[in-house]
């Protein structure tokens, strides 16, 4: 967890590092203050990057006038500036986001304007390929890499802006598809085989060892979104897929593409409803979760199903 302690009312500015705590017992285990001072404040919309690795933390922050990647070896009491010779990381004036593979051999820097692509081994990093944004015309230049996703069992890496998604091959070092459209989000079955895009309120999956689509994008849907997408979640059959919008849930079915059911907390329209989010399906169950400003929801999976036949 990274911590920011109490700001300077002046300057805006305070103390911040980072804490390792047991998933079991919550008890703090290990504990090392940042260098500088923390300047932003830590929330969901300028939220920090971690990547923990067995023998590494690699951290992402902004300190004072710049952005900061830090890295912190796991007997180490102090943190230290990532540097990979002229081109380093620390004092940028890009915020880089960090990504790991699931086994921890990978890692990917983006700000938006590229992505930075390591292969980990131990402590040292070896740079393996750079993906740069395209601007080639005047509607490019809002065309941020914003979408950057390892696959499960660290098979690919999936790099997406407003209008072209690549699928990068890690074994083969090459880019295996590039889709011709755009990714808002996206998100992976966790056998790493199927892919789901999301652009433009619509959605498209494809087969990851293939690349191919298996929902086209113009695919009649019924349900959409009215605002942007910020969460998404499969169930763990791989079956169902649930996004978020921040106040509502839309239930797709996987196989088909077809939205099923729009869910929505009964509270929507109390004057300080503020949002539903963290949303969570367990088909074993029967059942999709989420949360509003106050409560737990649930939704039954069943009537939602039987509402379709």
């Amino acid at each position: 967890v990274l911590h920011g302690g109490p700001r300077n009312p002046g300057t805006n500015q305070g103390p911040s590092w980072l804490s390792w705590y047991d998933a079991r017992s919550g008890k703090l285990t290990r504990k090392v203050d940042l260098p500088g001072a923390n300047s932003v404040q830590l929330n969901r919309y300028e939220r920090p990057a971690i990547a923990d690795a067995p023998e590494i933390t690699y951290v992402s922050r902004h300190s004072e006038d710049s952005y900061q990647c830090l890295q912190i070896g796991r007997q180490s009491e102090a943190a230290e500036p990532m540097s990979d010779g002229d081109d380093g990381f620390d004092g940028s004036e890009a915020r880089w986001f960090i990504e790991m593979s699931d086994d921890s051999k990978w890692l990917a820097f983006h700000d938006g304007e590229r992505v930075r692509l390591f292969k980990r081994t131990g402590m040292e990093l070896a740079e393996v390929e750079t993906f740069d944004r395209e601007v080639t015309s005047e509607k490019d230049v809002g065309n941020y890499l914003r979408n950057v996703r390892f696959t499960p069992r660290s098979s690919h890496l999936v790099v997406g802006s407003l209008f072209r998604t690549m699928l990068f091959n890690l074994e083969t070092r090459k880019i295996q598809k590039e889709f011709k459209v755009g990714t808002e989000n996206s998100d992976i079955t966790s056998d790493g085989s199927l892919l789901v895009l999301w652009h433009d309120g619509g959605s498209w999956s494809v087969e990851i060892n293939s690349g191919k689509v298996l929902a086209p994008k113009n695919q009649e849907r019924g349900i959409l979104h009215a605002s942007g997408i910020d969460e998404l979640v499969f169930s763990p059959d791989g079956k169902y897929l649930v996004s978020g919008d921040g106040t509502h849930f839309i239930v797709w079915n996987v196989t088909t593409g077809k939205a099923l059911a729009s869910l929505a907390s009964p509270k929507e329209k109390d004057p300080d409803f503020r949002s539903m989010t963290s949303p969570v399906i367990v088909p074993g169950h029967g059942k999709v979760y989420g949360v509003d400003c106050w409560d737990v929801l649930e939704w039954d999976l069943g009537k939602i199903q039987q509402n379709q036949q």
